[in-house]
């Protein structure tokens, strides 16, 4: 993946450290994810944060489906009102890789599109958010295979280029 951690709480040995420093009671939390930094990074002093993941659930137990613009928009109010130090995103990489673009023949070329298309709404979805957080002066980690296609896809280049945002291999 892109940040090459061995152990997921590495993560907090990161750039995080100094913003730690300025902001002990922010937290982190994690999207397209389920719990596995944000607990982590709470044992560590950071306040609570969230995970919100296909296999996660909201208040009401409803699952975080960002396929579905509801919970899209839910997870956009959760980010505004709790304005978490560091979003960790970690969306799902299949329809980028360099292995699924070798069995490409293999399915239906319109079904294989509708998949890629999907995908990518998710990664311009988790995009918008971290845009969020750089316009906010907080911070996100994206997580995805270095060499996955999603690295040129516009909204990926728009973030990049926003001051203070760097890639880490």
């Amino acid at each position: 993946s892109e940040m090459c951690i061995r152990d997921r709480s590495d993560i907090m040995s990161l750039h995080v450290g100094p913003a730690f420093a300025l902001d002990p009671q922010g937290s982190v939390s994690e999207i397209y994810s389920p719990p596995r930094i944000a607990p982590i990074a709470e044992k560590r002093g950071f306040a609570p944060g969230w995970s919100l993941d296909l296999t996660t659930t909201d208040a009401a137990g409803r699952p975080w489906d960002f396929s579905q613009h509801e919970s899209r928009e839910r997870a956009r109010k959760l980010l505004r009102e709790t304005k978490p130090l560091l979003l960790v995103g970690s969306p799902m990489c299949t329809w980028f890789s360099i292995l699924q673009n070798l069995n490409k023949h293999k399915i239906d070329s319109a079904e294989w599109e509708k998949r890629y298309r999907q995908a990518v709404e998710h990664i311009k979805f988790v995009f918008e958010l971290y845009d969020i957080q750089v316009r906010s002066g907080r911070y996100f980690l994206h997580e995805h295979p270095w060499l996955a296609r999603s690295w040129s896809l516009p909204c990926i280049r728009e973030v990049e280029a926003l001051p203070g945002v760097e890639k880490i291999r």
